[in-house]
């Protein structure tokens, strides 16, 4: 049997992955609706203020209202109230308590845990498709294309501040993605 001390790094590190698989089904969610914004012509700008640290919830509805597919609508709200749940009510779970000071159900816990995880970067590469879609119908290149050469660029050499913030961010989500400068990650399984 597991120590205490184990059992809560086990659950803690299910809990962080899953957060930071949760942070990239937010930026997706986020991309998706700039996505929709340029393929209907509208500026960003509209969007940009109001979106970019608003809650999922939020971004759901906005990209319900500009035509989101209602399944994917749909498996995108669970997604969110299971996270929601997992951030906003861990302590609160009797299985987690549970698992936390008896080992009860662990593998259970860790792995409902985990499989908020996958979803949410299963719907955020359900996303990113679309996005590379539209990036190459739009600019023709590929969105692996542009990956590698942001990959491979001296950020040093951009004078803007802010352009090369926003392009650090951009090149440590590829990397947090498993892209490396040879090739996109795998898809899951």
């Amino acid at each position: 049997m597991l120590e205490q001390s184990d059992r809560e790094n086990l659950i803690a590190q299910a809990i962080g992955h899953t957060v930071v698989a949760a942070a990239s089904f937010e930026k997706a969610l986020l991309a998706e609706i700039y996505r929709r914004q340029l393929d209907a012509d509208l500026p960003i700008d509209e969007v940009e203020d109001r979106f970019d640290s608003a809650p999922g919830g939020l971004l759901l509805r906005k990209l319900r209202e500009q035509g989101l597919e209602p399944a994917l609508a749909d498996r995108i709200e669970s997604v969110l109230k299971r996270r929601n749940g997992l951030v906003h009510g861990v302590i609160e779970d009797l299985d987690v308590i549970r698992a936390m000071s008896s080992g009860e159900n662990i593998k259970d816990v860790v792995a409902s845990i985990e499989e908020l995880g996958s979803d949410c970067l299963a719907v955020s590469r359900e996303l990113q498709h679309s996005l590379a879609t539209f990036v190459e119908a739009r600019h023709g290149v590929s969105l692996d294309s542009l990956a590698v050469a942001l990959l491979r660029a001296d950020l040093s050499e951009v004078p803007d501040p802010e352009q090369r913030a926003t392009l650090e961010m951009a090149r440590a989500l590829i990397e947090l993605a498993g892209w490396t400068d040879a090739r996109p990650p795998e898809p899951a399984d």
